[in-house]
């Protein structure tokens, strides 16, 4: 019989090949490639799961460090990293965010990506300070966290809910689909506050799924050729304002001061 654990790494790899999991995965990529070194880095990604998004960079060359909480995930990734045969690019961590400054020391890695991570953290300053413990000056830190202000129109748009969208107005907190857990909502404009308080400067906000979430026709987003038209739409849209305000996601790249 199946445990708890299993179906909820069974729903997650559901989600990543369905077409608004692809998504999520092509624009934040596409997003934060600009501003990767054109040389080979180290990217640390936290909370990376199952390796879909660490293994990307190994096959790009890059020396990628997957830390996550959960050994089940890491052992998946560690799996599809044998498949993809980029294991000698990648290292593994059994580790909690809040470990990172015990774990790696100062000015470490070049990039860091923290993608959906901070909704399921205690306090996102302690988060953003290990991040900016093991970043190297004037690297690059990619976070991604749903947006709060995107809850209401899903519930009016995808769900024809009016009564849950006006309860949603001012909702901080949503219950993952995927792995029934509470998660906070924040928005950009709070996480923009936080990462310049610490030393931060904001290089450029982005929406992901600015448009799919709202589509209440699944069977639609499956068909290929309305996919890959829908996919230059949120290409299109991902960093433009004011369409990025309203993503499902918001993903903000951030540089952390160069030493004086």
């Amino acid at each position: 019989m199946s445990t708890n654990l299993d179906i909820k790494i069974a729903r997650w790899q559901e989600y990543q090949d369905r077409p608004w999991g692809r998504l999520f995965y092509s624009i934040s990529q596409e997003n934060l490639h600009p501003y990767l070194p054109e040389h080979p880095c180290r990217i640390l990604d936290i909370g990376g799961g199952n390796g879909r998004t660490a293994i990307a960079y190994a096959k790009l060359g890059q020396k990628v460090t997957l830390l996550d909480t959960s050994a089940e995930m890491l052992s998946e990734a560690q799996h599809y990293a044998r498949k993809a045969e980029v294991t000698e690019q990648i290292e593994f961590h059994h580790a909690d965010l809040v470990e990172i400054p015990a774990l790696f020391d100062e000015n470490t890695f070049d990039v860091i990506l923290c993608h959906n991570v901070l909704a399921y953290v205690d306090d996102i300053s302690v988060a953003i300070r290990a991040v900016y413990h093991c970043l190297q000056a004037g690297g690059i830190v990619s976070l991604i966290s749903m947006n709060r202000y995107s809850e209401a129109y899903r519930e009016i748009l995808q769900q024809l809910n009016p009564q849950a969208a006006l309860d949603n107005l001012a909702a901080k907190t949503y219950t993952s689909a995927v792995f029934n857990t509470p998660i906070k909502l924040y928005s950009a404009d709070d996480i923009i506050e936080l990462l310049r308080a610490e030393g931060f400067s904001i290089l450029g906000q982005y929406g992901v799924r600015c448009i799919i979430d709202y589509i209440s026709d699944n069977e639609l987003k499956e068909d290929p050729a309305f996919f890959a038209q829908l996919e230059r739409l949120e290409k299109a849209m991902s960093g433009q304002f004011p369409y990025y305000l309203l993503a499902r996601f918001f993903q903000i790249i951030a540089r952390k001061a160069f030493s004086a």
